[in-house]
């Protein structure tokens, strides 16, 4: 059966309000994710991929102040200055479950321009989380095709969703926010 876009979305809102892990399409690559909220598929997600780097997926730097503990007032400008997807690792990570924080207590964070992604967001009115669905040694996936099939069946929902397209991959910038307010930029 054929879903529409819109019948689609309703589908993948009611696997993430209801703790399910869904493999769907976003403005980098195809990832894993799940509802930021819900413990229990966060440890579900780090079952499928046992070294996941999770990001935060947002739809503007205004979500982003609740949970970060000193965020920068013109943060909105500096995403607004990239020219490619961005993730923005910040310092002293609050209101987030331990098992979204890297290391050194701080957290990956996207505003995605994805509008997909957006819509999920939006309509869940919270974060959503992506770690990219590929295992350890393998390349990133730029297709749908190209997922290991283990990932596919240990998921709750594979979205429909853009499937079909071929290379979708990009290449992530990172700006890293330090405690003392300095910025550093590399390319994961």
């Amino acid at each position: 059966m054929n879903l529409t876009y819109e019948e689609e979305l309703k589908n993948i809102v009611q696997h993430l309000t209801n703790g399910h892990v869904i493999l769907y399409p976003s403005d980098t690559n195809w990832v894993i994710g799940c509802d930021s909220e819900n413990e229990n598929a966060i440890e579900k997600i780090k079952d499928i991929i046992t070294d996941s780097s999770f990001t935060l997926l947002m739809t503007d730097a205004r979500q982003i102040a609740k949970f970060i503990a000193d965020p920068i007032p013109d943060l909105q400008s500096i995403i607004d200055a990239q020219a490619e997807t961005i993730n923005i690792i910040y310092p002293n990570a609050i209101n987030l479950s331990n098992q979204l924080l890297n290391i050194d207590g701080s957290v990956n964070i996207r505003v995605t321009q994805d509008s997909f992604c957006r819509s999920l967001i939006k309509r869940i009115r919270k974060p959503i989380i992506e770690v990219m669905a590929s295992l350890s040694n393998q390349e990133l996936p730029i297709s749908f095709d190209d997922i290991d099939l283990s990932i596919v069946t240990k998921v709750d929902y594979p979205v429909k969703y853009r499937q079909q397209e071929k290379n979708m991959g990009k290449a992530i910038q990172c700006l890293k926010i330090h405690a003392n307010g300095s910025l550093s930029k590399f390319t994961n």
